[in-house]
């Protein structure tokens, strides 16, 4: 789904260079792209917070319609099933993953939810999502009137939507609009420079931010990723699936490898053992990607 005037949008590349603005989008007034590479999960039912709050690896009471939350699904070897932003939409908790992921989820999810009254369906086409980036963002959402959330994983309501505060500096936000509102993502798009998929994708990585993609699935644990200093884990709520396995490595045992972003130059190799968890080549020839490293190589 897109609406007219909008900046076209973009799946994620590969590590291959290409002509986007990616090299210099962290310079740039304020830019948007329309996020075409997410799907989105509603989960609806009286049971639907409690369900969710034994698969998932955030602590769902702390979700309000002003706090997104972010979360791992596990697998009972406590290996990361995938990544989430988790919104309440009013009755509705909305899971927003990777694009692929959206059925890896609802199968696993399938697993437990016989004995509780919530529903799980896949939503996206009912909503569209814009990444709004860029130094003068923040003044750029107030223009067209959302008051943009002040602190990371923050949430405002408004034009049909939500606004999360996905980096505190630089600042980023994601908007996830109804798709019958397309006034707001008209108003953006022609107060900003368009970004591509690229764009965003090389954000997250410099801000050290891994996304479990297709493929990726059941790879990881939460340690590698950094998951469980990075917010994504909460240590003190109650039993989740892998929450014993997940808790045993972080207070009984250090971290032998982690996640780190490393810039490469054109040819130059990657870090000893290292595992590419995300990377993007620049039109300059260098790349930008997230790698798994042992710790003391870092």
């Amino acid at each position: 789904m897109s609406y007219p005037n909008s900046p076209a949008s973009s799946t994620p590349g590969t590590s291959k260079p290409s002509n986007s603005a990616a090299d210099q989008s962290r310079h740039m007034s304020s830019w948007l792209v329309q996020l075409d590479d997410i799907e989105i999960i509603a989960v609806t039912g009286a049971d639907a917070e409690r369900f969710l709050q034994g698969q998932l690896s955030c602590n769902m009471s702390r979700l309000t319609p002003t706090q997104s939350l972010r979360a791992a699904l596990c697998n009972l070897k406590g290996r990361v099933v995938a990544d989430l932003r988790v919104l309440r939409h009013g009755e509705q908790i909305s899971l927003i993953c990777s694009a692929g992921m959206a059925d890896v989820i609802v199968a696993t999810l399938k697993k437990y939810i016989v004995f509780f009254k919530a529903n799980l369906q896949i939503v996206s086409e009912q909503y569209v999502a814009l990444g709004v980036a860029g130094e003068s963002c923040v003044q750029t959402l107030s223009a067209v009137g959302v008051q943009p959330p002040a602190s990371v994983d923050g949430c405002t309501l408004s034009h049909g939507g939500a606004c999360i505060r996905v980096e505190a500096s630089p600042a980023r936000f994601l908007c996830v609009l109804d798709g019958n509102q397309g006034e707001l993502a008209t108003a953006l798009s022609s107060r900003c420079e368009s970004g591509s998929a690229r764009d965003w994708r090389l954000a997250d990585i410099v801000a050290g931010i891994a996304h479990i993609r297709p493929g990726q699935q059941e790879r990881y644990t939460p340690q590698v990723l950094n998951y469980d200093i990075n917010g994504i884990i909460d240590f003190k709520k109650g039993c989740y699936t892998g929450q014993e396995v997940v808790a045993r490595m972080y207070y009984r045992a250090e971290a032998k490898k982690r996640l780190q972003h490393v810039s490469l130059d054109q040819n130059q190799a990657l870090p000893d053992n290292g595992d590419v968890v995300d990377a993007v080549e620049l039109t300059s020839g260098k790349t930008e990607a997230l790698v798994i490293t042992p710790v003391s190589a870092q």
